[in-house]
């Protein structure tokens, strides 16, 4: 059964390190409202993200006033929840952090590719049902292996293609390489080889 506060513990450490967890980069668009203002983020919960939970415009100081309590309410409900992400914690982590990073589409898109890539599936980002019934069908052992790596050539992707963001690069690096080897383990309890070693049982995105 994956656990949602070793999920968060582990992206909290990521978001906040050991500051307020408040951040206002300018080249982070994760930063900004839906009218382009410069909010920042705090406990990794973007401008956007904000608005959308309080149904109203925000200002620096909402966003400042943003406690982790609430930040892991938005997390569980808005993320863990819509995936239902309650069965092997090593690949519910690793779907939920590329979709809390990247937004659904992104993500369903990546995981598609690699479903279709290594494993031979027709590619499908639409149907997130037929994508979790592959997801439960292939070798879940090399499915981790492959999303890892996948995620690696994703991040380096976005940085060649923009390079302003060369410097948050190493720091993605650094924190898909903890989720891959700290959760690792649970790969290794379910069994590596075999079909539908997990029931993953993604919900419905927004």
């Amino acid at each position: 059964m994956a656990n949602f506060d070793l999920f968060y513990n582990r992206i909290f450490k990521w978001e906040d390190g050991t500051g307020s967890g408040y951040g206002n980069d300018p080249d982070d668009v994760g930063n900004y409202d839906s009218h382009g203002k410069l909010i920042g983020t705090k406990h990794g919960v973007a401008a956007k993200t904000l608005e959308t939970w309080l149904g109203r415009d925000i200002t620096v100081a909402d966003m400042m006033a943003l406690t982790k309590a609430t930040a892991m309410e938005i997390m569980k409900k808005w993320f863990w929840d819509k995936m239902d992400a309650d069965n092997n914690q090593a690949i519910a982590e690793f779907c939920v952090n590329w979709y809390w990073g990247s937004g659904f589409g992104t993500a369903a898109a990546w995981i598609n590719g690699v479903l279709h890539k290594y494993f031979g599936y027709p590619f499908d980002s639409y149907s997130w049902t037929n994508t979790v019934a592959r997801l439960n069908a292939v070798d879940q052992g090399k499915l981790y292996d492959h999303l890892y790596a996948e995620n690696v050539i994703f991040y380096n992707q976005l940085a060649t293609n923009n390079p302003l963001l060369n410097k948050y690069l190493q720091g993605w690096l650094n924190r898909i390489k903890d989720f891959y080897t700290a959760n690792q383990h649970y790969i290794i309890e379910a069994g590596a080889g075999g079909a539908a070693i997990v029931a993953l049982s993604f919900g419905v995105f927004f």
